[in-house]
């Protein structure tokens, strides 16, 4: 009994410290995102996805598709982002979402990405879908000049499509936040993707 008792702490200890590798890994490939090291954030996503599959982490299943995602757009490689993007979004969809809007952050990813790469249409439903979600959870309150970034994103996607009628109306509304909130800054900028791309 004291052998099995003493295996199953050998277990754990491995388990958790295995865990809390994949997780240091990941957060060493946003730091190389930040660094514009973009293939070798790549090649550590794809670790993290691993070992995350192999532990059941289906959370971290989803962080690492996410970062997968960003690496690739960074890249250019349009096709291959947005394919990460979307098994994100369906990862997160079977995982219990909190106040930190984690799979809207997964969708508002996708549209920026496809605002950049000229797929208006896409975006401006992801981002119609994503702003109701943030106006649920109350996001001008926590988050007012983020909100706007997010909202003058939207409105160049919509200017891309040439829908200027909604995109003075949302312009309105980015205005008012602005007067309402002078001085403020916002807690969360989105890395762009390169236009340049294209």
């Amino acid at each position: 009994m004291k052998y099995i008792f003493l295996t199953f702490i050998v277990f754990l200890h491995v388990s958790c410290a295995s865990t809390n590798l994949y997780q240091q890994i990941n957060w060493d490939a946003n730091i190389d995102i930040d660094a514009e090291r973009y293939s070798e954030a790549k090649k550590k996503y794809l670790i993290v996805l691993e070992r995350a599959r192999k532990a059941g982490d289906k959370e971290y299943v989803a962080i690492a598709q996410y970062g997968l995602g960003r690496a690739n757009g960074y890249l250019c490689d349009f096709d291959e982002a947005a394919n990460w993007f979307i098994k994100s979004i369906k990862e997160r969809e079977n995982l219990p979402d909190n106040q930190y809007a984690y799979i809207t952050q997964n969708k508002l990813e996708l549209a920026r990405l496809y605002k950049a790469f000229g797929e208006f249409t896409l975006a401006n439903e992801l981002f119609e879908e994503s702003i109701k979600r943030l106006d649920k959870i109350d996001i001008l309150n926590e988050d007012p000049i983020g909100y706007v970034l997010v909202l003058e994103d939207y409105k160049s996607s919509l200017e891309g499509v040439g829908n200027s009628t909604k995109a003075a109306l949302v312009n309105k509304t980015i205005e008012s936040i602005y007067s309402s909130y002078p001085g403020v800054e916002p807690k969360f900028v989105a890395k762009q993707y390169s236009e340049q791309c294209l």
